[in-house]
């Protein structure tokens, strides 16, 4: 077994090169491994001579350079990426589980998502991805303002990076000629939460505070050209979805 002493010297080590690599513009890492083996020659040699370690550009990727800090670090939540691995995720498997994985690891700290994107000023929909099969938004709600009752003929996948947003879950009335849904649950979602949904979920959403609430939501589809419902918020008669009426209403 290595000595921990080792160990914890060769760690330093890598975060003093990795500090001056990204940080101080230092040297490349041509001669990474002579650098492990003068801070921890045990291990060094394990890793080899003059070894090499492949590494992001300088400046893109500075998440993994605090990734490789070790335990108690995070790593910057990078909009790219987090769209990149999106779509991986999507590409991997066409349900919302993986990309339920992807949202959850960026909601882990979401001061680092409000950091990227910048703490809004104003509601709106901001599109960050647009595809056949996925679509990425950056949502703001404006205080106590109410989404009615409403489908996504997709699955989706929401997380908070900063305030409130309260959902009823509804169900279509069995047969019923209209349409009618009635309540079939609810959730409270704050910052950092995690909600995935399925393709035939109803929801309706309520931010519930005096401020904006951010939101990133994933969805499995065209989120822009679907065609879909949404229910009269008195009689919760079923109508088509009128996607301009909602632009109108959520940047109001």
């Amino acid at each position: 077994m290595v000595n921990g002493l080792v160990l914890l010297d060769l760690r330093i080590g890598i975060t003093s090169v990795l500090h001056r690599y990204y940080v101080g513009g230092g040297p490349d890492f041509a001669s990474f491994g002579h650098v492990l083996i003068e801070r921890a020659q045990g291990v060094g040699k394990v890793l080899g001579q003059g070894g090499r370690v492949a590494v992001p550009p300088r400046g893109k990727q500075l998440g993994w350079y605090y990734g490789m800090l070790g335990a108690g670090r995070r790593t910057m939540f990078d909009i790219d990426r987090f769209v990149s691995d999106c779509r991986d995720a999507v590409d991997r498997d066409p349900t919302h589980k993986a990309a339920a994985e992807v949202v959850k690891r960026a909601m882990s700290d979401p001061s680092g998502v409000m950091t990227a994107l910048g703490e809004p000023t104003e509601p709106g929909i901001t599109p960050l991805y647009q595809s056949a099969d996925l679509t990425i938004l950056n949502l703001a709600w404006r205080p106590s303002f109410t989404v009615p009752p409403h489908n996504h003929e997709m699955w989706a996948v929401i997380g908070i990076y900063g305030g409130r947003e309260d959902n009823i879950f509804w169900r279509r009335i069995k047969d019923h000629p209209d349409g009618l849904i009635e309540a079939a649950g609810a959730r409270a979602l704050s910052t950092g939460d995690v909600c995935p949904m399925g393709p035939d979920i109803i929801h309706s959403v309520t931010n519930p505070i005096p401020r904006l609430t951010a939101a990133i939501h994933v969805y499995g589809g065209d989120f822009f050209e679907a065609e879909r419902s949404e229910w009269e918020p008195e009689g919760l008669v079923e109508k088509p979805y009128d996607m301009e009426a909602m632009r109108t209403r959520f940047g109001k």
